[in-house]
């Protein structure tokens, strides 16, 4: 059975942390990351979702996300971005129709 450990969780919690602890002018709405689930629980893949302010294009968001993780795309993990522009506080936004991988 595929699961997260909780070592991969703690990581998945950082990520979401580097992106939420970034300046307003950063133009961040909200971050979620997750871990996939694999069979020994040492999750390499993990998934992002970035909301950003509508000013900002998606490869901004993707750019982002590669600079605040380069560390780690470089030590081998796999990450896939999703990026979604909206205003914050509002119920509608425009979205990518999918995660998109970084490479390094």
């Amino acid at each position: 059975m595929n699961y997260v450990s909780d070592e991969a969780n703690r990581r998945a919690l950082e990520f979401e942390r580097r992106f939420t602890t970034l300046p307003p002018q950063a133009g961040v709405i909200f971050a979620s990351v997750q871990a996939q689930p694999v069979e020994n629980g040492k999750s390499v893949e993990y998934f992002v979702r970035l909301g950003l302010v509508r000013r900002l294009e998606e490869e901004t968001g993707r750019a982002l996300a590669r600079k605040i993780l380069d560390e780690e795309i470089h030590s081998g993990f796999r990450i896939f971005v999703g990026v979604y522009r909206g205003s914050p506080g509002a119920c509608r936004d425009d979205s990518s129709p999918a995660a998109h991988p970084l490479t390094s």
